[in-house]
């Protein structure tokens, strides 16, 4: 594993666009290694801005049980899954979690969120495509690299099942 660069260089790449990922990619280095440092730094680049967070459909930043929502298992687990989808680097612990939710998606559930329940799998329905329960009326991503990490399909959706993805017309 190699070392970052300097302050004044990483302020250079995130001027640039990149985000934590990309930047922990470049340097050969794991994006907490980036995560900390520009921590050290004041930047603060966590929640609903974060390009994996971004892909979940619940906005946590103001709920009441924000720290505790987001530090359960399951929410973990999908978050471990869209980081690994995305193709960044991540620890040991944090690819068991992904491999963990996708072991749950194969088993035929997809992560659903309610108030009195938190985070929790339930069933998937017949022709449900999005590997979350996604709530009626929202918007599903559109572009190729959301399609990809938030899709789910599986061999009965291949042999002819007829998925629709809500907010989306065939």
């Amino acid at each position: 594993m190699q070392k970052l660069p300097d302050d004044l260089t990483l302020m250079v790449d995130r001027h640039r666009g990149l985000d934590q990922g990309d930047i922990a990619k470049k340097y050969n280095v794991s994006p907490q290694a980036v995560s900390e440092r520009f921590g050290r730094m004041g930047i603060r680049e966590r929640g609903a801005g974060s390009p994996v967070t971004s892909l979940m459909p619940w906005d946590l930043s103001d709920h009441p049980e924000k720290r505790k929502l987001v530090n359960s298992s399951a929410y973990r687990c999908a978050r471990d899954y869209l980081r690994k989808k995305r193709g960044e680097r991540m620890s040991d612990r944090a690819a068991v979690r992904a491999e963990s939710f996708e072991r749950r998606l194969a088993d035929g559930f997809v992560l659903s969120f309610t108030d009195d329940l938190g985070f929790h799998f339930s069933k998937r329905k017949p022709g449900e495509v999005l590997i979350f329960r996604w709530p009626e009326g929202m918007p599903v991503p559109g572009d190729a690299a959301s399609k990809a990490a938030l899709y789910y399909i599986t061999e009965e959706d291949m042999l002819g099942g007829h998925g629709e993805v809500p907010g989306h017309p065939h």
